[in-house]
């Protein structure tokens, strides 16, 4: 078995000079000041926070349609016992999909 040099990935014939070089904090701000780009590749803060309020909007909806389409979600949600007539809504919108599904399987007639 050779030992391939002091790397611990691979062998350091098939990398390039740059692919395992250490850069320093000193380098990397010289990088962003020179080239005026974001190499850490932080998100700069009102960034982040756009996208935070992105993904809270995406949560929202996403949540606002579950409850629209469940109407135990909601009481579910906060930890409470749905209410009979979100149960009987649940047991009414049941009955009417499946009427609805038998209703399409009789109109397409058989499937091959």
């Amino acid at each position: 078995m050779s030992s391939a040099g002091q790397s611990h990935v691979g062998f350091p014939s098939i990398y390039e000079s740059q692919n395992q070089r250490h850069t320093g904090q000193a380098e990397i701000g010289e990088l962003r000041r020179t080239t005026g780009e974001n190499v850490q590749g932080f998100l700069p803060k009102d960034q982040q926070n756009e996208v935070n309020r992105l993904h809270e909007e995406q949560r929202q909806k996403k949540q606002a349609e579950a409850v629209r389409n469940d109407p135990t979600l909601a009481a579910n949600l906060h930890g409470n016992r749905p209410s009979r007539g979100a149960l009987v809504d649940r047991d009414l919108q049941k009955e009417d999909e499946a009427i609805l599904k038998k209703k399409n399987d009789a109109m397409t007639g058989k499937k091959f």
